[in-house]
């Protein structure tokens, strides 16, 4: 596990040299990304797997500190963890993981991890990975192996249907299936490279679920 630590760190480094041109968002651009998922291409365009992952992090604090579903909470840590695997390449998909990992509420955990399964699926010893990632963070395994159950059939229906529009396509600034807006939000500003984003799709809660 050492070696894999060292390897990481390595990796982080490497990353830091090859995406100068980041620019963490705004208080206010991250209003707009929450409120508008089409912008999370835009938002972490040239980010490595560290500086995606703090961007990650903030979202993840200002879900939990939302007025939301279960199920809502579920799909929208998920939709974007699995969102910005799909947006970075291998090497920083595996330093994304880590840190988000590490860093997430312990409550957010199998959301994340399943999330991370689920958006990083074909990456050489990615699962591997996560799995030693879950037993450091004394998650089972079960969130890598089978995403469905943590995430509830509805929600992981939902995300792979979202996933893998964009898993098919190059990295735009348009996702076909966006999570639910937050109440409070202010509606983003259009800009020339943003599609409309429909009426968002939210699955129903079944008996047990909340």
């Amino acid at each position: 596990m050492k070696h894999a630590r060292y390897l990481l760190c390595t990796l982080v480094t490497l990353g830091a040299l090859a995406h100068a041109d980041f620019s963490p968002p705004s208080e206010g651009e991250m209003d707009q990304l929450l409120a508008n998922p089409a912008l999370a291409a835009a938002t972490i365009q040239g980010a490595d797997g560290q500086e995606a992952a703090e961007v990650a992090l903030r979202i993840y604090q200002r879900l939990m500190d939302a007025d939301l579903e279960t199920y809502q909470l579920k799909y929208l840590v998920a939709f974007y963890t699995g969102r910005f695997v799909t947006l970075l390449s291998a090497e920083d998909a595996r330093v994304f993981a880590s840190e988000v990992t590490s860093q997430s509420p312990e409550s957010l955990l199998p959301t994340v991890l399943a999330a991370l399964s689920t958006g990083g699926a074909g990456i050489p010893g990615y699962g591997d990975m996560l799995r030693e990632l879950a037993d450091e963070a004394g998650v089972g395994p079960e969130s890598i192996n089978n995403p469905r159950i943590p995430l509830t059939p509805p929600v992981y229906n939902l995300l792979t249907s979202a996933l893998g529009t964009t898993q098919t396509l190059p990295p735009v600034v348009t996702d076909s299936l966006p999570p639910p807006i937050i109440e409070g939000q202010p509606t983003p500003a259009a800009t020339p490279t943003a599609t409309p984003v429909p009426t968002p799709i939210i699955p129903e809660p079944y008996d047990g679920q909340r």
